[in-house]
Protein backbone atom coordinates (compact mmCIF):
# COMPACT_ATOMS: atom_id res chain seq x y z
CA UNK A 1 0.00 0.00 0.00
CA UNK A 2 1.58 3.44 -1.04
CA UNK A 3 1.03 6.37 0.82
CA UNK A 4 2.02 9.81 0.87
CA UNK A 5 2.45 11.44 4.30
CA UNK A 6 3.49 15.05 4.07
CA UNK A 7 3.49 16.74 7.69
CA UNK A 8 2.53 20.24 6.09
CA UNK A 9 -0.37 19.21 4.56
CA UNK A 10 -1.46 17.07 7.40
CA UNK A 11 -1.23 20.26 9.58
CA UNK A 12 -2.70 22.33 7.02
CA UNK A 13 -5.62 19.87 6.35
CA UNK A 14 -6.59 19.34 10.49
CA UNK A 15 -6.31 23.05 10.79
CA UNK A 16 -9.87 23.32 10.31
CA UNK A 17 -11.34 26.85 10.06
CA UNK A 18 -14.11 27.51 12.31
CA UNK A 19 -17.47 27.52 10.35
CA UNK A 20 -19.76 30.81 10.76
CA UNK A 21 -21.64 28.83 13.38
CA UNK A 22 -19.30 27.34 14.99
CA UNK A 23 -20.47 24.62 17.88
CA UNK A 24 -19.78 25.23 21.17
CA UNK A 25 -18.01 21.41 21.25
CA UNK A 26 -15.91 22.50 17.53
CA UNK A 27 -12.74 23.15 19.60
CA UNK A 28 -12.43 19.87 21.46
CA UNK A 29 -13.19 17.70 18.48
CA UNK A 30 -10.66 19.43 16.47
CA UNK A 31 -8.36 18.62 19.05
CA UNK A 32 -8.98 15.31 18.72
CA UNK A 33 -9.02 15.12 14.96
CA UNK A 34 -6.02 16.77 15.05
CA UNK A 35 -4.32 13.94 17.39
CA UNK A 36 -5.81 11.05 15.74
CA UNK A 37 -4.52 12.29 12.31
CA UNK A 38 -0.91 13.97 13.22
CA UNK A 39 -0.13 11.55 16.04
CA UNK A 40 -1.76 8.32 15.56
CA UNK A 41 -2.38 7.96 11.97
CA UNK A 42 1.09 8.51 10.48
CA UNK A 43 2.57 6.16 12.74
CA UNK A 44 0.32 3.81 11.49
CA UNK A 45 -1.64 3.20 14.33
CA UNK A 46 -5.19 2.83 12.72
CA UNK A 47 -7.18 1.28 15.60
CA UNK A 48 -6.50 3.99 17.88
CA UNK A 49 -6.73 6.81 15.69
CA UNK A 50 -10.14 5.62 14.53
CA UNK A 51 -11.39 5.20 18.24
CA UNK A 52 -10.21 8.86 19.20
CA UNK A 53 -12.14 9.90 16.02
CA UNK A 54 -15.29 8.23 16.94
CA UNK A 55 -15.34 9.09 20.31
CA UNK A 56 -14.88 12.79 19.06
CA UNK A 57 -18.05 12.60 17.60
CA UNK A 58 -19.76 10.96 19.93
CA UNK A 59 -18.69 13.59 22.06
CA UNK A 60 -20.07 16.01 20.05
CA UNK A 61 -23.75 15.03 21.50
CA UNK A 62 -25.57 17.58 18.50
CA UNK A 63 -23.38 20.74 20.13
CA UNK A 64 -20.42 20.23 17.30
CA UNK A 65 -21.01 22.03 13.78
CA UNK A 66 -21.95 19.92 10.68
CA UNK A 67 -18.90 20.64 8.77
CA UNK A 68 -16.74 20.07 11.89
CA UNK A 69 -18.84 16.52 12.35
CA UNK A 70 -18.47 15.93 8.81
CA UNK A 71 -15.13 16.38 8.62
CA UNK A 72 -14.32 13.91 11.40
CA UNK A 73 -16.23 11.23 9.51
CA UNK A 74 -14.24 12.25 6.58
CA UNK A 75 -11.03 11.08 8.09
CA UNK A 76 -12.56 7.79 9.63
CA UNK A 77 -13.06 7.10 6.19
CA UNK A 78 -9.62 8.18 5.34
CA UNK A 79 -7.91 5.96 8.76
CA UNK A 80 -10.27 2.68 7.52
CA UNK A 81 -8.94 3.50 4.07
CA UNK A 82 -5.52 3.09 5.32
CA UNK A 83 -5.70 -0.62 6.90
CA UNK A 84 -7.29 -1.48 3.32
CA UNK A 85 -10.80 -1.21 4.66
CA UNK A 86 -12.84 0.50 1.63
CA UNK A 87 -16.01 -1.09 2.75
CA UNK A 88 -15.74 0.86 6.37
CA UNK A 89 -14.42 3.92 4.31
CA UNK A 90 -17.12 3.96 2.23
CA UNK A 91 -19.55 3.67 4.75
CA UNK A 92 -17.83 6.90 6.81
CA UNK A 93 -17.72 9.04 3.85
CA UNK A 94 -21.71 8.45 2.99
CA UNK A 95 -21.65 10.03 7.20
CA UNK A 96 -19.99 12.71 6.25
CA UNK A 97 -22.11 13.51 3.34
CA UNK A 98 -25.03 12.85 4.71
CA UNK A 99 -23.42 15.40 7.51
CA UNK A 100 -22.41 17.84 5.02
CA UNK A 101 -22.57 17.76 1.28
CA UNK A 102 -19.46 20.05 0.60
CA UNK A 103 -16.92 18.12 3.02
CA UNK A 104 -13.83 17.56 0.82
CA UNK A 105 -11.57 14.77 1.15
CA UNK A 106 -8.13 15.38 2.43
CA UNK A 107 -6.31 13.73 -1.03
CA UNK A 108 -3.00 14.65 0.55
CA UNK A 109 -2.92 11.91 3.10
CA UNK A 110 -5.43 9.62 1.39
CA UNK A 111 -4.48 6.63 -0.79
CA UNK A 112 -5.42 6.36 -4.36
CA UNK A 113 -7.98 3.50 -4.12
CA UNK A 114 -9.90 5.70 -0.62
CA UNK A 115 -9.96 8.77 -3.36
CA UNK A 116 -11.66 6.30 -5.47
CA UNK A 117 -14.08 5.09 -2.52
CA UNK A 118 -15.00 8.75 -1.75
CA UNK A 119 -15.32 9.61 -5.18
CA UNK A 120 -18.20 6.87 -5.13
CA UNK A 121 -19.47 7.36 -2.03
CA UNK A 122 -20.01 11.18 -3.98
CA UNK A 123 -22.00 9.74 -6.59
CA UNK A 124 -24.25 8.01 -4.74
CA UNK A 125 -25.39 10.79 -2.72
CA UNK A 126 -26.89 8.67 -0.01
CA UNK A 127 -28.69 10.64 2.32
CA UNK A 128 -30.50 11.13 5.40
CA UNK A 129 -28.91 12.28 8.78
CA UNK A 130 -25.46 11.08 10.29
CA UNK A 131 -25.80 7.74 12.56
CA UNK A 132 -25.07 8.18 16.16
CA UNK A 133 -22.35 6.42 17.64
CA UNK A 134 -24.42 4.02 19.05
CA UNK A 135 -25.36 2.80 15.36
CA UNK A 136 -21.16 2.81 14.14
CA UNK A 137 -20.82 -0.91 13.32
CA UNK A 138 -17.50 -2.09 13.55
CA UNK A 139 -15.39 -2.61 10.68
CA UNK A 140 -12.14 -3.28 9.59
CA UNK A 141 -10.52 -6.68 11.02
CA UNK A 142 -12.66 -9.76 11.71
CA UNK A 143 -13.48 -9.30 15.10
CA UNK A 144 -15.62 -12.45 15.69
CA UNK A 145 -18.15 -10.13 16.61
CA UNK A 146 -21.92 -11.63 16.35
CA UNK A 147 -23.15 -8.71 14.02
CA UNK A 148 -24.06 -6.28 16.72
CA UNK A 149 -24.25 -2.52 16.50
CA UNK A 150 -21.92 -1.30 19.18
CA UNK A 151 -18.48 -0.06 17.96
CA UNK A 152 -15.90 -1.04 20.56
CA UNK A 153 -12.24 -1.26 20.60
CA UNK A 154 -9.35 -2.93 20.72
CA UNK A 155 -9.28 -4.57 17.36
CA UNK A 156 -6.44 -7.26 17.52
CA UNK A 157 -5.71 -10.41 17.40
CA UNK A 158 -3.15 -10.73 20.06
CA UNK A 159 -1.72 -9.78 23.17
CA UNK A 160 1.54 -10.13 25.10
CA UNK A 161 1.23 -12.39 28.62
CA UNK A 162 0.51 -10.38 31.22
CA UNK A 163 -0.71 -7.40 29.66
CA UNK A 164 -3.87 -6.24 30.81
CA UNK A 165 -6.50 -5.26 27.81
CA UNK A 166 -8.48 -1.94 28.10
CA UNK A 167 -11.79 -2.47 26.17
CA UNK A 168 -14.00 0.53 25.25
CA UNK A 169 -16.85 1.51 23.41
CA UNK A 170 -18.57 4.33 21.83
CA UNK A 171 -22.48 4.40 22.84
CA UNK A 172 -25.81 6.66 23.57
CA UNK A 173 -24.56 8.62 26.55
CA UNK A 174 -27.77 7.09 28.70
CA UNK A 175 -26.56 3.36 27.99
CA UNK A 176 -25.82 1.38 30.87
CA UNK A 177 -22.76 -1.29 28.95
CA UNK A 178 -21.09 -4.13 30.71
CA UNK A 179 -18.51 -6.05 29.45
CA UNK A 180 -18.28 -10.19 29.69
CA UNK A 181 -14.88 -11.78 29.39
CA UNK A 182 -13.29 -15.27 30.41
CA UNK A 183 -9.69 -16.48 30.34
CA UNK A 184 -8.99 -19.74 28.47
CA UNK A 185 -9.44 -21.82 31.27
CA UNK A 186 -11.52 -19.39 33.59
CA UNK A 187 -15.49 -18.74 34.07
CA UNK A 188 -17.53 -15.86 32.49
CA UNK A 189 -16.73 -12.87 34.44
CA UNK A 190 -17.84 -9.04 34.13
CA UNK A 191 -17.60 -5.81 34.72
CA UNK A 192 -19.64 -2.39 34.35
CA UNK A 193 -18.18 0.11 31.95
CA UNK A 194 -17.85 3.43 32.95
CA UNK A 195 -18.06 6.54 30.85
CA UNK A 196 -15.11 8.19 30.22
CA UNK A 197 -14.25 11.43 28.25
CA UNK A 198 -16.93 10.03 25.45
CA UNK A 199 -16.76 6.30 25.87
CA UNK A 200 -17.17 3.43 27.87
CA UNK A 201 -14.41 2.27 29.49
CA UNK A 202 -13.34 -1.22 31.54
CA UNK A 203 -10.36 -2.95 31.63
CA UNK A 204 -9.79 -7.23 31.41
CA UNK A 205 -7.40 -7.39 34.62
CA UNK A 206 -4.44 -9.29 34.97
CA UNK A 207 -5.86 -12.61 36.29
CA UNK A 208 -7.15 -13.30 33.04
CA UNK A 209 -3.74 -12.75 30.99
CA UNK A 210 -1.65 -14.48 33.12
CA UNK A 211 -1.15 -17.79 30.70
CA UNK A 212 -0.75 -18.62 26.81
CA UNK A 213 -4.41 -18.77 25.53
CA UNK A 214 -7.59 -16.85 24.15
CA UNK A 215 -9.34 -14.64 26.03
CA UNK A 216 -12.39 -14.14 25.07
CA UNK A 217 -15.02 -11.11 25.36
CA UNK A 218 -18.39 -9.42 23.94
CA UNK A 219 -20.14 -6.11 25.29
CA UNK A 220 -23.90 -5.74 25.60
CA UNK A 221 -26.00 -2.54 26.22
CA UNK A 222 -28.92 -1.84 27.62
CA UNK A 223 -30.84 1.77 27.42
CA UNK A 224 -32.10 3.56 29.78
CA UNK A 225 -35.16 2.06 30.54
CA UNK A 226 -33.11 -1.55 30.63
CA UNK A 227 -34.16 -2.62 27.23
CA UNK A 228 -31.05 -4.32 25.02
CA UNK A 229 -29.38 -1.26 23.06
CA UNK A 230 -26.95 -3.26 21.14
CA UNK A 231 -23.98 -5.53 21.40
CA UNK A 232 -20.68 -6.32 20.61
CA UNK A 233 -20.13 -9.96 19.86
CA UNK A 234 -21.77 -12.68 21.52
CA UNK A 235 -21.64 -15.32 24.44
CA UNK A 236 -22.02 -17.81 21.61
CA UNK A 237 -19.49 -15.85 19.18
CA UNK A 238 -17.44 -13.58 21.10
CA UNK A 239 -14.34 -11.55 19.84
CA UNK A 240 -11.52 -13.68 20.45
CA UNK A 241 -7.58 -12.40 21.44
CA UNK A 242 -4.63 -14.53 22.01
CA UNK A 243 -2.65 -14.17 24.88
CA UNK A 244 1.21 -14.64 23.90
CA UNK A 245 4.64 -15.03 24.98
CA UNK A 246 5.87 -12.47 22.87
CA UNK A 247 4.28 -9.82 20.18
CA UNK A 248 5.08 -7.03 17.51
CA UNK A 249 1.47 -5.76 18.64
CA UNK A 250 1.67 -2.75 20.46
CA UNK A 251 -0.41 -3.11 24.30
CA UNK A 252 -3.80 -1.51 23.77
CA UNK A 253 -4.53 1.62 25.81
CA UNK A 254 -7.51 4.03 26.24
CA UNK A 255 -7.79 6.89 23.85
CA UNK A 256 -5.39 9.64 24.94
CA UNK A 257 -3.81 7.18 27.65
CA UNK A 258 -0.35 4.98 27.86
CA UNK A 259 -1.26 1.49 28.01
CA UNK A 260 -1.15 0.18 31.27
CA UNK A 261 2.07 -1.40 32.88
CA UNK A 262 2.47 -5.27 32.56
CA UNK A 263 1.19 -7.21 35.45
CA UNK A 264 3.36 -9.14 37.69
CA UNK A 265 3.82 -12.79 37.42
CA UNK A 266 1.31 -14.50 39.89
CA UNK A 267 2.06 -18.22 41.74
CA UNK A 268 -1.49 -18.64 41.44
CA UNK A 269 -3.75 -21.04 39.30
CA UNK A 270 -3.50 -19.88 35.56
CA UNK A 271 -0.29 -17.75 35.66
CA UNK A 272 2.48 -19.14 33.43
CA UNK A 273 5.25 -21.27 35.21
CA UNK A 274 9.01 -21.74 34.34
CA UNK A 275 8.19 -25.29 33.85
CA UNK A 276 5.34 -24.18 31.59
CA UNK A 277 8.17 -21.98 29.17
CA UNK A 278 10.88 -25.06 29.69
CA UNK A 279 8.30 -27.82 28.76
CA UNK A 280 9.07 -30.50 26.40
CA UNK A 281 5.81 -31.74 25.74
CA UNK A 282 4.30 -28.34 24.43
CA UNK A 283 3.44 -24.79 25.52
CA UNK A 284 1.41 -25.76 28.12
CA UNK A 285 -1.30 -23.18 27.57
CA UNK A 286 -4.75 -24.21 28.81
CA UNK A 287 -7.60 -24.38 25.82
CA UNK A 288 -10.67 -25.16 24.91
CA UNK A 289 -9.86 -25.85 21.30
CA UNK A 290 -7.06 -26.87 19.13
CA UNK A 291 -7.08 -23.21 17.54
CA UNK A 292 -6.22 -21.49 20.92
CA UNK A 293 -3.09 -23.31 21.02
CA UNK A 294 -0.07 -22.31 18.74
CA UNK A 295 1.45 -24.00 15.36
CA UNK A 296 1.69 -27.78 15.90
CA UNK A 297 -0.18 -28.19 18.94
CA UNK A 298 -3.47 -29.44 20.10
CA UNK A 299 -5.63 -29.29 22.66
CA UNK A 300 -5.43 -32.10 25.00
CA UNK A 301 -7.62 -32.30 28.22
CA UNK A 302 -7.39 -28.54 28.09
CA UNK A 303 -3.70 -27.96 27.46
CA UNK A 304 -1.69 -27.09 24.74
CA UNK A 305 0.66 -30.11 23.78
CA UNK A 306 2.72 -31.68 20.88
CA UNK A 307 5.06 -28.89 20.49
CA UNK A 308 8.67 -29.37 21.92
CA UNK A 309 9.36 -26.04 23.51
CA UNK A 310 12.81 -24.07 23.29
CA UNK A 311 14.48 -23.77 26.80
CA UNK A 312 13.80 -19.75 27.86
CA UNK A 313 15.82 -17.33 27.51
CA UNK A 314 16.75 -15.17 30.72
CA UNK A 315 17.68 -12.22 29.06
CA UNK A 316 19.43 -10.39 26.16
CA UNK A 317 22.91 -12.10 24.62
CA UNK A 318 25.91 -9.86 24.99
CA UNK A 319 27.47 -9.30 21.53
CA UNK A 320 31.12 -7.57 22.95
CA UNK A 321 33.21 -9.75 25.38
CA UNK A 322 35.92 -8.68 27.61
CA UNK A 323 37.78 -11.17 29.38
CA UNK A 324 41.02 -11.73 31.49
CA UNK A 325 42.93 -15.01 31.80
CA UNK A 326 45.72 -17.21 33.19
CA UNK A 327 47.37 -19.55 30.97
CA UNK A 328 49.87 -22.28 31.42
CA UNK A 329 52.31 -23.97 28.44
CA UNK A 330 52.96 -27.82 28.78
CA UNK A 331 55.97 -28.53 26.05
CA UNK A 332 55.80 -32.16 24.24
CA UNK A 333 60.11 -32.49 24.40
CA UNK A 334 62.54 -35.06 23.39
CA UNK A 335 65.85 -35.25 22.37
CA UNK A 336 69.23 -36.73 22.21
CA UNK A 337 72.70 -35.22 22.27
CA UNK A 338 70.09 -31.59 23.24
CA UNK A 339 73.41 -29.87 24.49
CA UNK A 340 75.35 -30.48 21.54
CA UNK A 341 76.42 -27.56 19.15
CA UNK A 342 74.40 -29.13 16.41
CA UNK A 343 71.20 -29.23 18.58
CA UNK A 344 71.49 -25.72 19.87
CA UNK A 345 71.87 -24.66 16.27
CA UNK A 346 69.09 -26.32 14.64
CA UNK A 347 67.02 -28.24 16.83
CA UNK A 348 65.76 -25.35 19.24
CA UNK A 349 67.78 -26.30 22.43
CA UNK A 350 69.84 -24.18 24.32
CA UNK A 351 71.60 -24.75 27.18
CA UNK A 352 72.67 -23.06 29.97
CA UNK A 353 75.32 -23.58 33.00
CA UNK A 354 72.40 -24.09 36.13
CA UNK A 355 71.27 -20.95 37.61
CA UNK A 356 72.79 -18.84 34.85
CA UNK A 357 72.88 -16.68 31.37
CA UNK A 358 75.83 -18.08 30.55
CA UNK A 359 75.33 -20.61 27.32
CA UNK A 360 77.43 -23.84 27.62
CA UNK A 361 79.36 -23.56 24.10
CA UNK A 362 81.83 -26.90 24.30
CA UNK A 363 81.43 -30.31 22.81
CA UNK A 364 80.12 -32.42 25.21
CA UNK A 365 81.19 -36.16 25.51
CA UNK A 366 78.97 -38.19 22.82
CA UNK A 367 78.08 -41.30 25.03
CA UNK A 368 77.38 -39.26 28.06
CA UNK A 369 73.59 -39.33 28.98
CA UNK A 370 72.62 -35.83 26.97
CA UNK A 371 69.34 -36.78 26.86
CA UNK A 372 66.06 -36.17 27.99
CA UNK A 373 63.15 -38.38 27.50
CA UNK A 374 60.05 -37.32 25.75
CA UNK A 375 56.80 -36.17 28.00
CA UNK A 376 54.98 -32.77 29.23
CA UNK A 377 57.53 -30.58 30.30
CA UNK A 378 56.05 -27.71 32.40
CA UNK A 379 57.09 -24.10 30.25
CA UNK A 380 56.25 -20.54 30.05
CA UNK A 381 53.02 -19.09 31.58
CA UNK A 382 51.05 -16.56 30.28
CA UNK A 383 48.45 -13.52 31.42
CA UNK A 384 46.30 -12.71 28.84
CA UNK A 385 43.74 -10.01 27.67
CA UNK A 386 40.81 -11.38 25.41
CA UNK A 387 37.70 -9.72 23.28
CA UNK A 388 35.55 -11.88 21.28
CA UNK A 389 32.42 -10.57 19.53
CA UNK A 390 28.95 -12.93 19.08
CA UNK A 391 28.28 -13.64 15.32
CA UNK A 392 24.58 -14.72 15.06
CA UNK A 393 23.53 -16.70 17.94
CA UNK A 394 26.35 -19.43 18.53
CA UNK A 395 29.54 -18.21 16.76
CA UNK A 396 32.14 -15.55 18.24
CA UNK A 397 35.00 -14.49 16.46
CA UNK A 398 38.17 -12.34 18.45
CA UNK A 399 41.82 -11.94 19.57
CA UNK A 400 43.73 -12.37 22.78
CA UNK A 401 47.38 -10.03 23.33
CA UNK A 402 49.24 -10.56 26.17
CA UNK A 403 52.70 -11.42 27.98
CA UNK A 404 54.33 -14.35 28.30
CA UNK A 405 57.13 -15.40 31.52
CA UNK A 406 59.36 -17.83 31.89
CA UNK A 407 61.33 -17.65 28.80
CA UNK A 408 65.10 -18.50 28.60
CA UNK A 409 67.97 -16.56 28.38
CA UNK A 410 69.40 -14.97 24.71
CA UNK A 411 71.46 -17.41 23.20
CA UNK A 412 73.30 -17.74 20.44
CA UNK A 413 77.11 -16.82 19.77
CA UNK A 414 76.05 -13.18 19.11
CA UNK A 415 73.39 -13.45 22.01
CA UNK A 416 70.77 -13.08 18.98
CA UNK A 417 68.11 -15.53 20.01
CA UNK A 418 65.80 -13.93 22.50
CA UNK A 419 62.72 -14.73 23.80
CA UNK A 420 59.99 -13.65 22.16
CA UNK A 421 57.14 -12.18 25.32
CA UNK A 422 54.43 -11.40 23.39
CA UNK A 423 51.30 -13.12 22.75
CA UNK A 424 48.58 -12.38 19.80
CA UNK A 425 46.09 -14.50 18.59
CA UNK A 426 43.22 -14.28 16.10
CA UNK A 427 40.53 -17.45 17.21
CA UNK A 428 37.00 -18.15 15.73
CA UNK A 429 34.43 -20.11 18.41
CA UNK A 430 31.59 -22.67 18.27
CA UNK A 431 29.42 -22.50 20.79
CA UNK A 432 26.51 -25.38 21.45
CA UNK A 433 22.81 -25.06 22.64
CA UNK A 434 20.53 -22.97 21.45
CA UNK A 435 20.78 -19.22 21.98
CA UNK A 436 23.48 -20.14 24.99
CA UNK A 437 24.49 -16.33 25.37
CA UNK A 438 21.07 -15.44 26.27
CA UNK A 439 20.65 -17.93 29.56
CA UNK A 440 23.03 -18.63 32.24
CA UNK A 441 24.35 -21.81 33.16
CA UNK A 442 27.23 -24.09 31.09
CA UNK A 443 28.09 -22.91 27.74
CA UNK A 444 30.82 -25.99 25.76
CA UNK A 445 32.23 -24.69 23.03
CA UNK A 446 34.71 -25.59 20.63
CA UNK A 447 37.05 -23.32 17.93
CA UNK A 448 40.27 -22.54 16.14
CA UNK A 449 43.12 -19.89 16.11
CA UNK A 450 46.15 -18.73 14.98
CA UNK A 451 49.11 -15.94 16.04
CA UNK A 452 52.37 -15.35 17.04
CA UNK A 453 54.23 -16.57 20.44
CA UNK A 454 57.38 -18.86 21.87
CA UNK A 455 57.17 -21.33 24.51
CA UNK A 456 59.89 -22.50 26.28
CA UNK A 457 59.93 -25.46 28.70
CA UNK A 458 63.05 -25.87 30.93
CA UNK A 459 64.16 -28.76 31.74
CA UNK A 460 67.62 -30.21 33.78
CA UNK A 461 70.14 -32.50 32.02
CA UNK A 462 73.48 -33.73 33.04
CA UNK A 463 75.80 -33.93 30.13
CA UNK A 464 79.83 -35.54 30.30
CA UNK A 465 81.87 -32.35 30.05
CA UNK A 466 85.35 -32.16 28.43
CA UNK A 467 86.27 -28.99 29.53
CA UNK A 468 87.72 -29.45 32.86
CA UNK A 469 90.98 -31.38 34.08
CA UNK A 470 90.75 -35.11 33.76
CA UNK A 471 88.91 -36.27 37.08
CA UNK A 472 88.66 -33.05 38.08
CA UNK A 473 85.50 -30.30 38.71
CA UNK A 474 84.14 -29.51 35.26
CA UNK A 475 84.00 -26.68 33.36
CA UNK A 476 81.95 -23.21 34.86
CA UNK A 477 80.62 -20.35 33.24
CA UNK A 478 83.81 -18.25 33.66
CA UNK A 479 85.63 -20.23 31.43
CA UNK A 480 86.56 -19.02 27.97
CA UNK A 481 88.29 -22.18 26.88
CA UNK A 482 89.19 -25.65 28.03
CA UNK A 483 91.90 -26.21 30.76
CA UNK A 484 93.49 -28.99 29.20
CA UNK A 485 93.12 -29.19 25.75
CA UNK A 486 94.86 -32.30 25.27
CA UNK A 487 91.84 -33.99 27.30
CA UNK A 488 89.31 -31.90 25.87
CA UNK A 489 90.28 -33.37 22.38
CA UNK A 490 90.20 -36.57 23.54
CA UNK A 491 86.93 -36.30 25.56
CA UNK A 492 85.06 -35.08 23.21
CA UNK A 493 85.60 -37.81 20.75
CA UNK A 494 85.39 -40.48 23.14
CA UNK A 495 88.69 -42.09 24.29
CA UNK A 496 88.78 -40.20 27.92
CA UNK A 497 86.08 -40.45 30.51
CA UNK A 498 84.24 -37.02 30.75
CA UNK A 499 83.66 -35.16 34.26
CA UNK A 500 79.36 -34.83 34.87
CA UNK A 501 77.94 -31.33 34.77
CA UNK A 502 74.46 -30.49 35.73
CA UNK A 503 73.02 -27.73 32.82
CA UNK A 504 69.63 -26.15 32.09
CA UNK A 505 68.39 -27.08 29.05
CA UNK A 506 65.57 -24.54 27.27
CA UNK A 507 63.25 -26.87 24.27
CA UNK A 508 62.39 -23.56 22.59
CA UNK A 509 58.73 -23.22 20.35
CA UNK A 510 57.50 -20.87 18.26
CA UNK A 511 57.31 -18.16 17.36
CA UNK A 512 54.32 -18.84 15.25
CA UNK A 513 51.35 -21.11 16.15
CA UNK A 514 48.09 -22.43 14.47
CA UNK A 515 45.88 -24.53 17.01
CA UNK A 516 42.71 -25.88 18.02
CA UNK A 517 41.08 -25.22 21.51
CA UNK A 518 37.53 -26.13 23.33
CA UNK A 519 36.25 -25.21 27.12
CA UNK A 520 33.38 -24.86 29.09
CA UNK A 521 32.03 -21.45 30.37
CA UNK A 522 29.72 -21.05 33.36
CA UNK A 523 27.76 -18.09 32.92
CA UNK A 524 27.08 -16.89 36.41
CA UNK A 525 24.79 -14.57 35.17
CA UNK A 526 23.77 -13.51 30.98
CA UNK A 527 26.73 -11.32 30.99
CA UNK A 528 29.53 -12.85 32.70
CA UNK A 529 30.94 -16.13 34.06
CA UNK A 530 34.24 -18.07 34.73
CA UNK A 531 35.75 -19.38 31.40
CA UNK A 532 38.35 -22.86 31.21
CA UNK A 533 39.74 -23.39 28.46
CA UNK A 534 42.27 -26.03 27.18
CA UNK A 535 44.41 -25.53 23.67
CA UNK A 536 46.30 -27.38 21.67
CA UNK A 537 49.22 -25.70 19.84
CA UNK A 538 51.64 -26.68 16.79
CA UNK A 539 54.77 -24.49 17.19
CA UNK A 540 56.32 -22.85 13.69
CA UNK A 541 59.04 -22.81 12.57
CA UNK A 542 60.68 -24.19 15.64
CA UNK A 543 57.73 -26.99 15.33
CA UNK A 544 56.92 -28.90 18.49
CA UNK A 545 53.28 -29.40 20.33
CA UNK A 546 52.09 -27.58 22.96
CA UNK A 547 49.27 -28.09 25.72
CA UNK A 548 47.87 -24.54 27.07
CA UNK A 549 45.28 -24.58 29.56
CA UNK A 550 44.04 -21.66 30.70
CA UNK A 551 41.58 -19.88 33.72
CA UNK A 552 39.66 -16.53 33.28
CA UNK A 553 36.40 -14.64 33.73
CA UNK A 554 34.80 -13.13 30.76
CA UNK A 555 32.30 -9.87 30.81
CA UNK A 556 29.78 -9.41 28.00
CA UNK A 557 28.38 -5.91 26.99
Amino acid sequence: MRRRLLLPGLLLATSLAAPTLAGPRDGDAKKSIDEAINKHYIAAKYDRAESLLVAAISACKGQCSAPVVAKAWMYVGIVRGGKNDQKGAKEAFGNALATDPKVALDDVIATPETQKTFAAAKRSKKGGPAPSAVDVAPTGEDTGGGGGNLDCNPKLSEVQVRHPIPVWCTADEKAKLELKYKSASGEWKSEKMKKRRGSFQATIPCDAVQKKGTVRFYVRARDENGDPAGTFGKKNDPVKIRIVRESEEEPPAFPDKEPPKRCPRSSGEGAESDADADSDSGSGAACEVSDDCETGESCEDGTCRGKKKKNKAEGKARSAWFGLHYAHDFALTSGSEVCSRDSQKSEGFACFYQDSETQYEFVPHPKYSNDIKGGLAPATFRALISFDYLLGQNITTGVRVGYAFGGGPPSGAKKEAKFLPFHAEVRASYWFGDAPFASSGFRPYVGLGGGAAQVDAKLPVTVGDCAGTPGGPPSSPSDDFPKDTAYYLDCRQGSAKPVPLQLDVYKRLGQGFIGLHGGLMYAVAVEHGVKLEVGVMQMLPTSGQVIEPSLGYVFGF
